[in-house]
């Protein structure tokens, strides 16, 4: 018999690629915590930057939920008017998002600190979205 076919799934999957799927899941959820951190680290710069610390937790929290809310609308059917309050809801909590890291990040700008975390989380939409799915489930735990 082939040797190949005595092989599982998996192992071929990592001959193929080099890198098993959940090892790179695995290190992206350790750099979005790292990352955090950073941010954590800040909190007791000054109570100003606490505050703005905690506005971005609060906002991760409020995105989460807003992104739930609008999946169970879809899941469950709801009306048009339904869907479309959920999502501009979820859009709303995005933008807040952003504009709490926008605003912390001008704070350490202003205060000489770290900034690198801004890069780091992204500068898109979908990757402050990616970091906050994260990120959520530390500060949820």
């Amino acid at each position: 018999m082939d040797p190949i076919f005595n092989e599982s799934w998996h192992d071929l999957g990592e001959h193929e690629h080099g890198d098993d799927f959940e090892d790179l899941a695995v290190r992206h959820e350790e750099k979005t915590n790292l990352v955090y951190q950073r941010i954590k680290k800040l909190e007791g710069h000054s109570k100003m930057s606490g505050v703005l610390v905690r506005d971005i937790e609060d906002g991760i929290v409020r995105y989460i939920k807003a992104v739930d809310k609008l999946s169970l609308a879809k899941i469950n059917n709801e009306e048009k008017d339904e869907k479309k309050r959920a999502d501009e809801a979820r859009r709303f909590a995005h933008n807040a998002l952003i504009d709490s890291l926008n605003i912390l990040n001008r704070y350490c700008v202003k205060n000489g600190l770290d900034t690198g975390w801004r890069n780091m989380v992204g500068l898109d939409r979908d990757q402050v979205r990616d970091w906050a799915l994260v990120v959520s489930k530390k500060i949820l735990t």
